[in-house]
């Protein structure tokens, strides 16, 4: 998570940012490797970008992120577990709890400059959320 938006979000609001988890470069090799066999992806057989991979491979969900009405539970069912917010290609990974990122998705998500990917531990499914809104989701070729 940067910096910068942590500052934002506390001045703004006078309140504590929500606790999340910056996973270590192990923890995403492990969720790259899981995406990589869940999606059927590959570095050396796509020419495509992670996020170009989904936005090819995937389905765009009826709704945009920057809309007023945008909530993820529109994406998912809320849940207690973690949603995983993919940064840049799997190199960093934050972890939040659902409501947190739920209550919270405009101070975390920059539209105009942020693409990212969430998921869910399970990597059943996973939704690239585009900087212009545009979400698309792609559901995985096998059971983790």
């Amino acid at each position: 998570m940067e910096e910068f938006k942590i500052e934002i979000f506390e001045d703004k609001t006078g309140m504590k940012f929500p606790e999340f988890y910056t996973l270590s470069k192990y923890e995403c090799e492990f969720y790259y490797y899981k995406f990589c066999n869940a999606f059927k992806y590959t570095k050396d057989s796509n020419e495509f970008s992670i996020f170009e991979y989904i936005q090819n491979t995937g389905i765009v969900f009826p709704c945009n992120a920057s809309s007023d009405e945008f909530s993820l539970s529109l994406l998912m069912e809320k849940t207690n577990e973690y949603l995983y917010v993919v940064w840049d290609e799997f190199q960093t990974i934050d972890r939040f709890m659902f409501d947190d990122i739920n209550n919270y998705f405009t101070d975390i998500w920059y539209s105009i400059t942020d693409d990212i990917l969430l998921f869910d531990k399970n990597l059943k499914i996973i939704f690239l959320i585009r900087h212009d809104g545009v979400i698309f989701y792609n559901i995985s070729e096998m059971v983790l």
